[in-house]
């Protein structure tokens, strides 16, 4: 099972950014889903998206800030967290 921040129920960037905290702290960053939308607003959803690597973003650079994490690991997990995850997750089956 993976984790995904739930926009309708994270309808702000603080409580995009409490999300990120709690989850990080006992699940990590690999045992999440990317960010969960849904396609009611079709509109918005690029900038809900943006908006949810940004706070991804800021959650990484507070740990790089607090020596808690390299620059390069931050690096290599903001790109799994926007694009490797969430295409791992979302993969069509096979077969």
């Amino acid at each position: 099972m993976r984790l995904g921040a739930p926009w309708w129920f994270l309808d702000s960037p603080d409580g995009l950014r409490r999300f990120r905290a709690a989850v990080t702290e006992t699940a990590g960053f690999y045992n999440t889903a990317g960010f969960v939308d849904d396609t009611r607003a079709f509109a918005s959803i690029p900038a809900r998206h943006d908006l949810a690597r940004r706070i991804d973003a800021g959650h990484l650079a507070g740990l790089v800030a607090g020596g808690l994490l390299d620059l390069d690991e931050a690096v290599e997990t903001a790109v799994d967290l926007a694009y490797t995850i969430p295409r791992e997750v979302y993969a069509r089956p096979t077969g």
